[in-house]
């Protein structure tokens, strides 16, 4: 509806789109999720920019659906400007990036530390 409405590099249809991604994520198809939010990042980086909120959660969720297929190195690049973004362009303080950058790891490589832990029980 919101692409009909609004139009489809609209930032309510790109957030729109990320987040039914993020359920086809957690749904276990992360190619279907992977496809959709290729196109949003693209998307809101042309239009909106790199610092823009819709681009940088797009490319959050698109980093833990890299984690999800096993694509450390793919997450782990993706992520890192996220961070680095929300710290210059929103003036967090030191503490509310660390914590979030550690808590977006985190989640990032919660697949692999649960198989390691697996491998020691």
């Amino acid at each position: 509806m919101s692409k009909a409405a609004l139009g489809p590099e609209h930032p309510v249809t790109l957030t729109n789109i990320a987040n039914l991604a993020s359920i086809t994520r957690k749904q276990g198809q992360s190619e279907e999720a992977e496809r959709m939010l290729l196109q949003v990042v693209e998307t809101s980086r042309a239009v909106l920019g790199s610092e823009q909120f819709v681009t940088l959660t797009s490319m959050h969720i698109l980093a833990l659906t890299f984690s999800d297929q096993g694509r450390w190195k793919e997450a782990e690049e993706l992520e890192l400007p996220v961070t680095t973004i929300l710290d210059t362009i929103l003036a967090w303080t030191r503490e509310q990036t660390l914590t979030r950058s550690v808590v977006n790891m985190a989640m990032l490589f919660r697949p692999r530390l649960w198989e390691a832990i697996k491998k020691f029980s």
